[in-house]
């Protein structure tokens, strides 16, 4: 869903009223920020504008082992995105209880040793 371009719902008597303008300037940014440019960031300068953080990991030598991740998002995660992997696997949410949720999270994977880059949000 987009937000309309334009807020023009005074017309000509707006351009007038620099309280009007003021508001019309900050929807226009808001319009702008949000129709196309809400991003997830890089893994190599951080998240964009989505909250979130990205981790780059290699799973452990054998499958479908325990692997853990630091994302300190100061919440539990709700979700994860594995954006590139150098090799076939899936990636899954541990059934291991994990002591430190607001900061970290346990993982497994299908394949052995595969470099992860993952948006943890």
């Amino acid at each position: 869903m987009n937000i309309p371009t334009t807020l023009d719902v005074l017309g000509q008597e707006g351009n007038n009223n620099p309280i009007w303008r003021k508001f019309r300037n900050v929807y226009n940014r808001i319009q702008t920020a949000v129709n196309g440019n809400i991003e997830f960031g890089n893994s190599t300068s951080g998240a964009g504008n989505i909250r979130g953080t990205w981790v780059t990991v290699a799973t452990p030598g054998a499958a479908n082992t325990d692997f853990t991740i630091t994302h300190n998002l100061g919440k539990p995660a709700t979700g994860y995105i594995v954006m590139t992997k150098n090799a076939a696997c899936d990636v899954y949410t541990s059934p291991t209880a994990n002591p430190n949720p607001t900061t970290q999270l346990i993982l497994r994977a299908t394949g052995s040793t595969v470099n992860l880059t993952i948006f943890v949000i």
